[in-house]
């Protein structure tokens, strides 16, 4: 016998209006024979879900409208929960356990244009944030926030992306229950420029990670960051050449040529600037940002030879630093 569901589907008529009557009585028969009877939040359109680190003013919001064989009837009520999935490959797992966030009632729904009641859900960035306890420095590229809506109906029935069959949260309905909010890091302009720095706390080191002695400083001068291109002449996002890993510390404390073997590169990732590659004595480096005030940023850095330095890094032209670095841009 054939299995049949008793679903309104309101959209699916008004668009079968288009056709010819066989043509509609074709799609709707090919939509009922193959669902079995229940309830589905279809996702009518996904506004934003990209997350930007350092941009406190973005929101998560989605549109939603609840279909049942009621035409919305049966709808009672919508509970949300929100959790945090750290993707980031560390050596500290930042997974955030759902939390319950609210239960939308019927009073939050309005009618949509077919008449089945519709809702847009929307979060900010520092709400989801303060839901989860999590503080600012802790969501990474790649990390996602994950929303989960479970659909109660008024005859007890509950339906979620546990109890959800692929033809409902991937198909026809789109309706899959479960939502990600993805952690982004954007470029939002190029750091291809030369810069203006002053360097100061220098140390050089003994060889074994340690420092011969400390303290030494000021030098003040300037640095050009390059762009790179792969192999296909393609601008390469985020990756600079740069002259001089140790911002003149290698010329003002040990008179040397600077700190490169002419392959030297930074690589923007995210909220931190990542050296790749390493000087002419084959020692790598690596930068820790203390701090950023509009145009200049202050790096703490060190190599594995044991060599240290302090850098206010000032961009040109007194360009502040990106939102993701903390900065005012």
């Amino acid at each position: 016998m054939k299995k049949t569901i008793k679903i309104y589907l309101s959209s699916v008529f008004m668009m079968a209006l288009l056709f010819s009557c066989q043509e509609s009585d074709n799609i709707i028969d090919g939509v009922l024979d193959d669902f079995t009877t229940g309830a589905v939040l279809r996702t009518v359109q996904v506004i934003n879900s990209d997350m930007p680190l350092g941009d406190d003013s973005t929101s998560f919001t989605i549109e939603i409208e609840e279909q049942d064989n009621q035409e919305g009837a049966l709808l009672s009520e919508v509970d949300v929960y929100l959790g945090f999935r750290d993707n980031t490959d560390d050596d500290v797992d930042t997974d955030v356990s759902e939390v319950f966030v609210e239960t939308l009632t019927t009073a939050d729904f309005a009618p949509g244009p077919f008449g089945l009641p519709r809702t847009i859900l929307s979060y900010s960035i520092v709400d989801m944030r303060s839901m989860l306890s999590l503080s600012e420095d802790i969501p990474q590229g790649g990390d996602q926030y994950i929303f989960r809506l479970e659909l109660k109906l008024t005859d007890g029935r509950i339906f979620s992306d546990y109890n959800a069959g692929g033809i409902i949260t991937g198909g026809f309905f789109a309706s899959p229950f479960l939502y990600s909010a993805n952690v982004t890091c954007p470029f939002t302009t190029s750091l291809a420029e030369t810069f203006t720095y002053t360097s100061y706390d220098m140390g050089p080191g003994d060889g074994s990670g340690g420092q011969q002695e400390t303290g030494l400083g000021p030098y003040s001068s300037t640095i050009t960051w390059t762009e790179e291109y792969d192999d296909d002449d393609e601008l390469i996002e985020g990756l600079y050449g740069t002259p001089d890993f140790s911002f003149g510390m290698f010329e003002d404390v040990w008179g040397d040529d600077p700190a490169t073997n002419g392959s030297a590169m930074i690589k923007w990732f995210c909220s931190d600037l990542l050296p790749e590659g390493a000087d002419q004595y084959s020692d790598a480096y690596t930068y820790v940002i203390t701090g950023v005030s509009g145009p200049t940023m202050t790096i703490m850095w060190n190599n594995t030879w044991g060599d240290i330095g302090t850098v206010d890094l000032t961009r040109e032209g007194n360009a502040n630093w990106p939102l993701v670095f903390g900065g005012d841009d």
